[in-house]
């Protein structure tokens, strides 16, 4: 298991957060008392850090004033009913300096069993406090554990997400280059050697050429995948006219090739990552003109529905379709319906445009009888904030 600090949790050295601020706002009015505190205790920097405090106006205070290290330390809860009279504390200058008179403090806990931190109650008054206070605040503590936690296993989420595309990166780097070096020895062989050797020798380069191709296909759109994994960005206003015209640009060559007609109706400006939308509408409007009827004229239909919150942007086309028993298939990685050599492809394309869309806070979604063409929807905010429900 991964070992994060108390820092890197941002447990320490950070803004309040409602999760931990709830528990102790609770507890003040539970147990009836002015203070409540979750605090951490870091011994090398002889402190305790109050992740939430309520009734107490400070942010942290000094090893020397901390009930809360007599728990860390132990693991176990501390009972004071009086401060002045109790032999572990009488000498604490918290008591004077802070009217800490009566605590109540169990451990909280990381997620390997180490303690790291003490949910208390304060009282400045003495209090006998009863095993129902007892049990309340236990409780309280055991959900903090419960919180930190969760903060953990959210932190090393994104550290494997992390690793991972960092690895997807490193093997695509390390793929393309022998790849070239095949596809540059085999040039030369046919430029050195083409007008001497046999038919068949040549239909094996041109196989091994293809084979090539469709790897270093691949290999782009596992990186251009990995890149976009919980991929973070600062929203900006992206014209989605612009972004199509883009698309056609780029795609010109099969839109000529294929004599396929083009509809695009005016799209609005919505927030989000140009990079990725781009993609988005690229691997959509080559997936149209891919999968297309060859017995009809090749159309693509792009359009948008203004739904107030968001906006649907349709891509459809009058294709071979895809039937409904797949159509779940379709958005997972390296999910192909068709062999290489009926469609090239990587099964990559359809897995990016679902993540670009969640990326962006929306969803994707397809609908084709199997026969008489397909329409993908993407979902995306009309606003920056905007979620899909």
């Amino acid at each position: 298991m991964a070992q994060f600090t108390l820092e890197e949790l941002n447990l320490v050295d950070s803004e309040g957060e409602p999760t931990f601020d709830n528990l102790t706002k609770l507890a003040t009015m539970i147990l009836e008392v002015p203070v409540s505190l979750l605090s951490f205790v870091q011994f090398e920097k002889d402190r305790q850090y109050f992740k939430s405090h309520c009734g107490l106006d400070l942010q942290l205070t000094p090893l020397s004033h901390s009930f809360c290290r007599i728990v860390v330390e132990t693991g176990e809860s501390l009972v004071v009913e009086d401060a002045r009279i109790n032999p572990l504390v009488k000498d604490n200058p918290a008591i004077g300096e802070l009217g800490v008179i009566a605590y109540l403090g169990f451990p909280v806990f990381m997620p390997d069993g180490e303690p790291v931190a003490s949910f208390c109650v304060i009282d400045t008054q003495p209090r006998k406090w009863s095993e129902e206070d007892k049990q309340k605040v236990q409780s309280l503590a055991a959900c903090a554990s419960d919180s930190v936690r969760l903060k953990y296993e959210i932190k090393h989420v994104e550290m494997m997400r992390q690793e991972q595309r960092i690895f997807a990166n490193a093997i695509a780097h390390d793929m393309a280059a022998p790849l070239n070096t095949v596809s540059y020895v085999l040039n030369e062989i046919l430029d050195e050697y083409g007008n001497v050797i046999d038919d068949g020798f040549k239909t094996l380069i041109n196989l091994t050429h293809s084979t090539v191709d469709r790897a270093r296909q691949m290999v782009g759109d596992v990186m251009a995948y990995s890149q976009f994994i919980n991929h973070e960005f600062t929203p900006e206003a992206i014209d989605l006219n612009e972004l199509m015209q883009e698309t056609m640009n780029t795609l010109r060559g099969d839109i000529e090739q294929l004599q396929a007609e083009i509809i695009a109706e005016p799209l609005p400006t919505i927030p989000g990552s140009r990079l990725q939308l781009a993609m988005l509408f690229q691997n959509l409007v080559s997936n149209a003109l891919k999968f297309h009827n060859p017995e009809t004229i090749n159309k693509v239909h792009v359009s948008a529905i203004d739904k107030g919150k968001y906006v649907e942007i349709c891509f459809a086309d009058n294709g071979i379709g895809i039937s409904s028993k797949y159509q779940e298939r379709i958005f997972k990685l390296f999910e192909r319906l068709h062999s290489t050599e009926e469609y090239a492809g990587s099964g990559v394309g359809l897995a990016l445009v679902q993540r670009v869309a969640q990326n962006h806070q929306g969803t994707v979604s397809v609908v084709s009888d199997g026969e008489n063409g397909t329409a993908f929807t993407v979902r995306l905010p009309a606003q920056s904030g905007g979620v899909s429900s």
